[in-house]
């Protein structure tokens, strides 16, 4: 019976010790995502800044129902008449 009891205890160790290990892992990949998150919400960021400088496109107004006259155009050149 003692011997049971003392196989018992060392398995029980043993399995605690597999799930510590598990858990170690699992905490360092919620890290490692976690600092990805923030490195995708950085850029996320500064391209919303890049964007907000940026002429919007034809496209983009006809989308967002912008007037298309308040678009950039560096095509769009007149020429004096004579």
């Amino acid at each position: 019976m003692r011997r049971d009891a003392k196989a018992m205890k060392e398995e029980t160790s043993q399995r605690l010790e597999a799930l510590k290990k598990e858990l170690r892992g699992t905490n360092a990949q919620i890290e490692r995502i976690a600092a990805v998150g923030q490195e995708t919400k950085g850029a996320a960021k500064e391209a919303i800044e890049i964007q907000k400088n940026a002429p919007i496109s034809y496209a983009a107004a006809v989308a967002s129902g912008t007037l298309a006259s308040s678009t950039h155009n560096p095509y769009h050149t007149q020429t004096a008449s004579t």
